[in-house]
């Protein structure tokens, strides 16, 4: 039986998109994604979070609080890694656009006593400061506008109600109304591209910055600590995935990457590029792959393969050598997405390639699928500096 390794080569050359106002949540355990245009709640990944505020800052970097201070958030792997030690839970987490960070610390005295409000590098992860004490207790939310002002929401024994806290002496000018019910209260604050304020708990709401009063949008949720919009997209992107065999699959390169739908089945793992920089592949290391799939390319999809999508396997068995040792196959795809360049046609990609690789050397190329945007794809070997036999995979974009 022969060995196949299934690869994609997904490459993105945009600058970043700006998409629709997605609202990115942790509720509770359970990461969430929102669609603040269509209210459609999509469940991203599972997290190990009970958040204390959610933060994006202008180079994307997404901010927790979690635990005894803030994490990072992995886009894709939405795995949590250390970034600021605080020393203290974190209950409300901002960031302005000049990229200083702002969280609050409940009041570390009796209950009553006020909130403190904190300063830090959300570049760096470091130099916390403390701005001052504030005036009020149980603060629960925080969120920079466009202009660096902080907002807050109050959270007591006797109602709920929107503040707005002064960045450089923590100053808190209580606005509004006070709400009792818990539909009411706000956990988390953010701002969306437009500058609308929202906020919530159990719901997701518009907040009325000069009144307080809420407006829902969305409800269903459990417990939600931490949210941010995510106001734009990926930059440039380029991605080796690794998959399973010919036919349809999705793949996405977190909550914020283009869907794309692949002409491979079963991607099993992914690795980033630059196009400038074509990976090549030991052609050695490929044939002392693990075998990941034992069934033909003409019948490996369990999907539905997009139009054109099916590969004759005896394409390939008609070069093959009687008596050879079982070669390596797999397929090869190039994939753009670019609505800067190409706003009539962003998506575009290669037919799918069909490859065997023989232990004596042989190299087999088989087309098969569909080209969108007339992109073509192909095989090319050489030697590195290592003496080692490579194989690469060029592509070609005719519309630039």
């Amino acid at each position: 039986m022969s060995t196949r390794l299934v690869v994609v080569l997904l490459i993105a050359l945009a600058a970043p998109l700006v998409q629709a106002a997605d609202l990115l949540l942790i509720d509770f355990d359970q990461l969430k994604l929102l669609d603040t245009e269509t209210g459609v709640v999509v469940d991203v990944a599972p997290i190990a979070a009970f958040a204390g505020g959610m933060a994006i800052c202008p180079s994307g970097r997404i901010l927790v609080g979690y635990g005894s201070g803030v994490k990072v958030l992995d886009p894709v792997t939405y795995e949590l890694t250390d970034f600021l030690d605080t020393g203290f839970g974190v209950r409300g987490l901002a960031c302005t656009p000049d990229g200083t960070g702002y969280l609050i610390r409940n009041a570390p005295g009796p209950p009553g006593d006020p909130d403190w409000l904190y300063r830090f590098d959300a570049e760096e992860g470091d130099d916390l400061e403390l701005v001052g004490i504030t005036t009020n207790s149980a603060l629960q939310a925080l969120a920079s506008d466009a202009d660096g002002n902080l907002w807050g929401w109050a959270v007591t024994t006797t109602g709920a109600g929107l503040n707005r806290i002064d960045p450089d002496t923590a100053e808190v000018t209580h606005i509004g109304i006070v709400y009792e019910g818990v539909e009411f209260h706000a956990q988390w604050l953010d701002f969306d591209a437009a500058g609308q304020l929202w906020g919530g708990r159990e719901t997701v709401s518009q907040i009325d910055q000069e009144t307080g009063a809420f407006t829902l949008f969305a409800d269903g949720f459990n417990d939600v600590r931490g949210a941010a919009f995510l106001e734009s997209g990926p930059g440039p992107e380029c991605f080796l995935v690794v998959g399973g065999g010919a036919g349809g699959s999705p793949f996405q390169y977190g909550p914020v990457g283009h869907s794309f739908t692949t002409q491979v089945d079963g991607i099993e793992s992914w690795h980033p590029v630059l196009m400038e920089d074509i990976p090549e592949f030991v052609i050695g290391d490929l044939l002392a792959a693990p075998v990941v799939a034992t069934r033909g390319l003409s019948s490996a999809s369990t999907g539905p393969a997009p139009s054109g999508v099916g590969l004759d396997d005896g394409a390939l068995k008609a070069h093959a050598t009687p008596g050879s040792l079982a070669p390596t196959e797999f397929t090869v795809q190039v994939l753009m997405w670019n609505p800067q360049v190409f706003p009539g046609l962003p998506e575009q990609s290669t037919h799918g390639l069909a490859v065997r690789l023989f232990p004596t050397g042989r190299v087999v190329t088989v087309p098969y699928g569909e080209s969108t945007g007339g992109m073509t794809i192909w095989a090319e070997l050489d030697v590195n500096a290592a003496g080692q036999r490579v194989i690469r995979f060029p592509f070609d974009i005719p519309l630039m």
